[in-house]
């Protein structure tokens, strides 16, 4: 008897429908199609950059964009509070394709392989082939599940099918024991065929991308609430039982961890063989990223929920205190601090010699990186929680709670 319910994970590669031909403007170098488009999490992209702070186009949705959006080959993907998943011309912003799924989508995709690859509800996630015109139709098909041998959940949405199914197009399955059924994913990471992510009751996976046999899973104390960036064999991520992780990327096994003050909200940086992260106490780290020893930590006014960004011996965050901070990477010397009027849950990301970031205050930021003196401020009509912007062919891509989908450039 086979299973198909929302504590599975699954993993749906859809076959070409229509191939696409199409030219592509060249860049320096392109990032991975990934949340903040590094497997080390700095959000450094190389250029070109946004210079002017004008609009180059905005896509209207229907929810808020809480997700970081990803560019790659000449499309932006993003995922809608409205349970969209949308991908946008990254040129003109006109709609691709859209496809929709049963819940909110509060987490970043990640591409590999020319899979989209994306927890679309709290145990299931999705595997998409990026050479279609169209997007699949999700469909609520019970009757055709039942004659195929799978026992359904009472509960409609927990139910995912593809219009192609009949193809043969499910890859595999996944399914979660009782201990590990969970209510939110982080976003993935694709690494040599392999999806690493962890999960809201307090597991840590890696999960063989191309058949969805688990390789191993790792027990931690709490919630585990976002991704993990990537060094060598070692990954490292933070939890809410308050540890940095580090862990062997083949085998599961822990390297170190280490204790911080608080619970850790967001994904670690890492530069300079230091890992950085803040916590909800408002304490900053950096830690020798070898035996997991602190080098320094530095305080701040209030909890910092975002994801560091390094460039040039400086690191940059920010909080709640309504503050980004640049700090000597090194020792963790305040060089300047740049004062908002809100919160910012945006995590910075970096273009050549600027920093850019989005505030609950509505607009998108950019600060010369070595003074934080301002450049230019573009304003939005909602405030913006997006967890990071991406940068791609000069232009910045961030959603706002206004729900709309705005390139920068």
């Amino acid at each position: 008897m086979r299973y198909f319910t929302a504590t599975k994970l699954i993993c749906f590669t859809i076959g070409v429908l229509l191939g696409i031909t199409l030219n592509y403007r060249t860049i320096k170098a392109q990032p991975v199609p990934m949340y903040r488009g590094s497997y080390d999490n700095t959000g450094v992209f190389e250029g070109p950059c946004p210079k002017l702070g004008k609009l180059k186009w905005k896509y209207q949705t229907d929810g808020w964009l809480v997700s970081a959006p990803v560019a790659n080959k000449g499309v932006v993907y993003v995922g809608g509070a409205d349970s969209y998943l949308y991908a946008i011309n990254e040129e003109n912003g006109e709609l691709k394709w859209r496809f929709s799924v049963f819940g909110p989508i509060r987490e970043s995709l990640s591409i590999h392989n020319e899979k989209l690859f994306y927890p679309v509800s709290p145990s299931v996630f999705l595997s998409v082939s990026l050479d279609m015109k169209r997007a699949p139709d999700f469909l609520v098909h019970r009757k055709y599940m039942e004659e195929k041998g799978f026992v359904l959940s009472k509960d409609p949405k927990s139910i995912l099918i593809i219009d192609v199914l009949k193809q043969g197009v499910i890859n595999w399955v996944y399914e979660f024991s009782n201990g590990e059924k969970s209510d939110s994913f982080t976003s993935p990471i694709v690494k040599d065929d392999r999806i690493y992510s962890g999960n809201g009751n307090h597991y840590f996976y890696s999960i063989n991308a191309e058949n969805g046999e688990k390789i191993w899973k790792l027990k931690t104390g709490n919630r585990i609430s976002a991704p993990a960036a990537i060094l060598g064999n070692t990954l490292y991520f933070g939890s809410l039982d308050r540890n940095l992780y580090a862990v062997d990327s083949q085998t599961g096994k822990t390297v170190w961890k280490y204790k911080a003050k608080g619970a850790i909200l967001r994904a670690p940086a890492l530069a300079n063989n230091m890992v950085y992260f803040g916590d909800n106490r408002g304490f900053f780290y950096a830690l020798n990223a070898k035996d997991g020893s602190l080098k320094w930590q530095y305080e701040a006014n209030g909890a910092v929920k975002t994801t560091p960004a390094l460039s040039d011996d400086m690191v940059y965050l920010g909080g709640d205190d309504y503050i980004m901070y640049g700090l000597n990477a090194h020792t963790g010397r305040l060089i300047w601090r740049f004062k908002l009027s809100d919160e910012i849950q945006t995590s910075p990301v970096i273009c050549q010699n600027t920093i850019y970031f989005g505030s609950f205050d509505q607009n998108v930021y950019a600060l010369e990186k070595t003074n934080g003196s301002l450049i230019w401020q573009f304003e939005t009509k909602g405030r913006i929680k997006c967890q990071s912007a991406f940068i791609s062919n000069g232009i910045l891509f961030i959603g706002s709670n206004d729900k709309s989908l705005y390139a920068i450039r």
